[in-house]
């Protein structure tokens, strides 16, 4: 296998690469040279932000072998900076120590697997700070289920039960009765919220999906200004996040 062109792939959508390694191995020449689209000054720079994404290249189980610089690892998971690494299948691999060991430090700060794939494997900081906010669907968003912006930063949900996830959905019986005024605004609540208890309970690996999220958009038809379903599960989000030990709030 030409490890540095699958090397080159796998940094492609970083802006900064972390890289140290004994003379004469792949991560020594990354750090003086860079490699692909990274280039020498993008290396090593000692300087993070939320938005880099930083790839890391480090020694596998041989003479001599360093470790990833931990100074510098240490500043990219205090800026909760995106970490592109070894997918799991190489970083698996008997040789690999060095890898295994950054994925272990990362597990240690808080830091998950969001992607894994037959090229890298992406790395995301869970968030301190949760933001949910609600808007009414348009004929453009009305076509997706849900949607999460790349790296997984952001998440679009769509809360109707006409086309949107079911498991945050009031039911048809539901948007009739308050339509038509067989069910009052309190009762609709009342159903809702019972409806959100058992979906947590029944979905529960699903919710815990949203701690990963620094911001959710919640979307249904009904108008801005009027009484709305996306409003009550806002504040069921908030509430479970403020749970998980999270900075919460609707905006």
């Amino acid at each position: 296998m030409d490890y540095r062109q699958k090397d080159a792939d796998k940094f492609k959508i970083c802006n900064k690469l972390l890289s140290r390694g004994v003379k004469g191995s792949s991560s020594y020449h990354y750090s003086k040279n860079g490699i692909g689209s990274i280039k020498a000054d993008m290396v090593n720079t000692g300087v993070y932000v939320s938005s880099d994404v930083v790839g890391i290249s480090v020694n596998g189980n041989r003479k001599g072998s360093k470790l990833v610089n931990m100074a510098q690892l240490k500043k990219i998971m205090t800026a909760g900076a995106t970490v592109v690494k070894d997918n799991s299948i190489h970083t698996a691999r008997v040789f690999n120590t060095g890898e295994r060991h950054v994925s272990k430090m990362l597990l240690k700060n808080n830091y998950y697997c969001q992607q894994d794939n037959k090229t890298r494997s992406v790395w995301r900081k869970f968030p301190s700070t949760i933001i949910v906010k609600t808007e009414q669907l348009t004929p453009k968003t009305a076509r997706f289920k849900s949607e999460r912006s790349p790296f997984g930063r952001y998440l679009f949900i769509n809360a109707t039960v006409k086309s949107g996830l079911k498991m945050f959905a009031p039911t048809w019986d539901m948007v009739r009765g308050v339509q038509s005024h067989k069910l009052t605004i309190q009762q609709y609540t009342a159903k809702y919220l019972t409806m959100m208890r058992e979906s947590f309970k029944i979905n529960h690996t699903a919710w815990l999906e949203l701690l990963k999220f620094e911001e959710i958009k919640i979307a249904c038809y009904c108008p801005d200004g009027k009484f709305c379903h996306r409003h009550l599960l806002a504040e069921c989000f908030v509430q479970f996040f403020t749970k998980q030990g999270l900075n919460a709030r609707v905006a």
